[in-house]
């Protein structure tokens, strides 16, 4: 297994960065997690945003983007997600927007939410989660702990991050990435610190959450074999939540329904 790990991360691309980050540092955590339960408090905070008032009334303050701290605590947690494991600590942040450039102009914003940040953010907070393998809690030698670790290379492994944004830069950033579609489904190449990788083509997927939505499912070439990949995000007034999904076992062709569905409870 380590062998094929360090043949995966040998060549430094972006997209194969980002997978890699989510899914073997989730692969630990599943590993650590055979046998085992991991049990975490979560709180909750309240985050809304004033709507304009009638035209005869002061205007209200435009909401504010929210900290870091508070971007945390709506952030999803372990006790979010059963059957799910979620990590907090990522080791290897997401790349700031324009680190991963386009060949293609009107493809930058899915280059950018790629590889990780978009736009300019006030703060933000990440998360790692991967879907446990349905004989994770089983095992308990040392070989079904490594065929546990085999299996979670396949498991989908989804990166969260949650944005704050000034104004309506969380639902226009949506909104971009909805009407650049048509100019880059043939697909186009991204280049990050030196390295290419091609995008063969793309293609919306359905999804209804927050006040805006879009996502998009990509085939990737991955040493001449195809790989399946997919993007959603989700504006929630001055909020942003990305989701990155990848699998180091093959593709992946459904959106990370529940870890969707759950961070927009918590952004309620």
């Amino acid at each position: 297994m380590r062998t094929a790990v360090r043949r995966t991360t040998a060549r430094r691309t972006a997209v194969r960065r980002t997978a890699v980050a989510a899914t073997v540092a989730s692969l630990a955590l599943v590993v650590t997690a055979c046998g085992s339960s991991d049990k975490s408090a979560d709180e909750k905070a309240d985050a809304g945003t004033g709507k304009a008032a009638a035209s005869s009334a002061p205007a209200e303050p435009a909401a504010r983007p929210l900290s870091a701290s508070e971007l945390e605590q709506l952030a999803v947690a372990q006790a979010d997600l059963p059957g799910y494991k979620v990590e907090d600590k990522v080791k290897n942040p997401p790349a700031e927007a324009g680190k991963a450039v386009s060949d293609k102009p009107a493809c930058q914003p899915y280059a950018d939410a790629i590889a990780g940040v978009i736009g300019k953010p006030a703060a933000k907070a990440l998360r790692s989660a991967v879907a446990l393998p349905k004989d994770a809690g089983k095992a308990q030698t040392p070989e079904q702990k490594a065929l546990a670790g085999l299996n979670a290379l396949k498991s989908p492994a989804t990166r969260v991050i949650l944005a704050s944004y000034e104004g309506e830069k969380a639902a226009e950033h949506v909104l971009t990435l909805k009407k650049s579609g048509a100019d880059c489904t043939q697909g186009f190449t991204v280049t990050q610190d030196g390295e290419k990788t091609k995008i063969k083509s793309m293609a919306p997927m359905a999804l209804d959450a927050g006040d805006e939505a879009s996502s998009w499912s990509f085939v990737m070439d991955m040493d001449g074999q195809p790989a399946e990949f997919n993007i959603a995000l989700m504006s929630k007034g001055t909020t942003l939540a990305s989701f990155y999904t990848f699998s180091l076992g093959g593709s992946v062709k459904e959106l990370p329904k529940p870890i969707i569905d759950a961070q927009e409870k918590k952004l309620a």
